[in-house]
């Protein structure tokens, strides 16, 4: 048992390491978009590194086995172990036919552009597999086929029940007559706020007030005020 306790001490203790570095990547996703998501050495770059390390402590603390017993779980392992897996080379559809990045990714379409100028193999790889998928894409012959038999089988169905189209619209509209409800309730508390505002700036006193604030001996002296009450 007296051996056991440092054991169980240090198991923890990597737990919570691991949750730190799980916060900070996500705070780097967060803040940095996908510059941080680029850091790394491909295919392990940060998110498969975090993966991989929480996989690791998982192990290490004997809670994987626990988790994996429930079914949705056990789901969600394999759909990130797959995804991962879809990063690595040859297992994924990218670099196929195509190279894809980001639409606003500036930094990685130039990367991409380079890596094709310098490599022409790979240029003549995606050219040819890109030929061979566009020769397998429907004609236009077959593509109205397709639109006609999904039309006929839209007709022949029978029609949908109105009354789940109708719940589903009253839905819709409950949650924005309570939406509004909501707005309409801010707006009274901030019309209610501000009436009081001006019912104190009209008085006479205070309208005076206001009044002397723009001359320059005035505003030097309520400078000087904020600076001491700063302090």
């Amino acid at each position: 048992m007296a051996s056991a306790r440092p054991v169980f001490q240090l198991e923890l203790r990597a737990s919570d390491h691991y949750l730190v570095l799980l916060g900070g990547a996500l705070l780097g996703y967060a803040v940095l978009g996908k510059y941080f998501a680029y850091l790394g050495i491909p295919p392990l770059f940060v998110g498969e590194i975090a993966l991989l390390t929480g996989f690791a402590v998982a192990l290490r603390t004997g809670c994987l086995v626990a988790a994996l017993a429930a079914l949705p779980n056990l789901l969600l392992a394999i759909a990130m172990i797959w995804v991962m897996l879809r990063t690595l080379p040859y297992l994924g559809e990218h670099g196929f036919n195509a190279l894809v990045c980001d639409w606003d990714d500036l930094r990685g379409t130039a990367r991409l552009l380079d890596l094709l100028a310098r490599d022409r193999r790979l240029l003549h790889r995606l050219r040819t597999n890109a030929r061979l998928t566009a020769r397998a894409w429907p004609t236009w012959e077959q593509s109205g086929e397709f639109m006609a038999a999904a039309l006929r089988a839209i007709h022949r169905a029978p029609p949908p029940s109105p009354q789940r189209a109708a719940l589903a619209a009253l839905a819709d509209v409950r949650a924005g007559v309570e939406a509004h409800r909501v707005y309409l309730a801010e707006r009274d508390e901030y019309a209610r706020k501000v009436e009081r505002i001006e019912r104190i700036t009209k008085q006479p006193a205070v309208a005076r007030l206001l009044a002397q604030r723009q001359r320059r001996g005035l505003r030097r002296l309520l400078s000087l005020g904020k600076r001491l009450l700063s302090r």
